[in-house]
């Protein structure tokens, strides 16, 4: 488990979400509850495509 500090930053990264729901499939076992850890995901991969697509699609036609 997190230290209380460390909890609020480490919540924000998509890669504690991941390494959560790997951790569930094989042990069955997760730190973060399942629905937040879900909407997180989706939240974030949404704001990495908004910001990642067009920065490709200029690079692409630059």
């Amino acid at each position: 488990m997190l230290l209380a500090w460390v909890r609020p930053p480490a919540y924000a990264k998509p890669m504690t979400h991941g390494a959560d729901w790997l951790r569930f499939g094989p042990l069955g076992a997760h730190d973060l509850p399942v629905a937040p850890s879900v909407g997180m995901l989706t939240l974030l991969s949404g704001v990495a495509m908004a910001v990642g697509v067009p920065m490709f699609d200029r690079g692409v036609r630059g």
